[in-house]
């Protein structure tokens, strides 16, 4: 039996790291966002347009103000794929967005979609339901 040489051992962990990333990239792109306003409060379900005008686009303040009975309540981002829900995740605001990149710009000069993805999926979502995509969304955040 053959043993790996270090640089075939480092070149075979690079190709399963690739095949790892694409298949989380395949999975990414199967799955669907829907913003969740429902009022703990009154109960009224708030549409995106109504989130939004709630935010205050205070950095520290993760609360939409729903438009019914004025209680501010922290909306979330349904994740769903094939039509089954497999995740919620605070819905934030652009403010709140480009600010929580920045600070892991701070610690991190380099994120790229798989790892917001594992590691920051609030943000990651936020991103791509506010932009369509993780690269017109970082393309956003550059030029904020």
């Amino acid at each position: 039996m053959m043993r790996m040489s270090h640089r075939q051992s480092i070149r075979h962990e690079q190709r399963q790291e690739l095949t790892q990333r694409q298949r989380i990239l395949q999975e990414i792109h199967s799955m669907r966002t829907t913003p969740d306003g429902d009022c703990p409060a009154c109960d009224k379900k708030m549409n995106e347009a109504e989130i939004k005008a709630g935010w205050n686009n205070d950095p520290t303040d993760y609360t939409t103000r729903c438009v019914r009975c004025g209680q501010r309540f922290i909306a979330v981002l349904k994740v769903t794929k094939e039509g089954v829900e497999i995740a919620d995740y605070s819905y934030l605001c652009r403010v709140q967005l480009f600010a929580r990149m920045q600070e892991m710009m701070a610690y991190r000069k380099v994120f790229g979609e798989v790892f917001l993805y594992q590691n920051h999926p609030e943000v990651f979502w936020s991103l791509i339901r506010h932009f369509g995509s993780y690269h017109k969304g970082l393309k956003a955040f550059k030029s904020a």
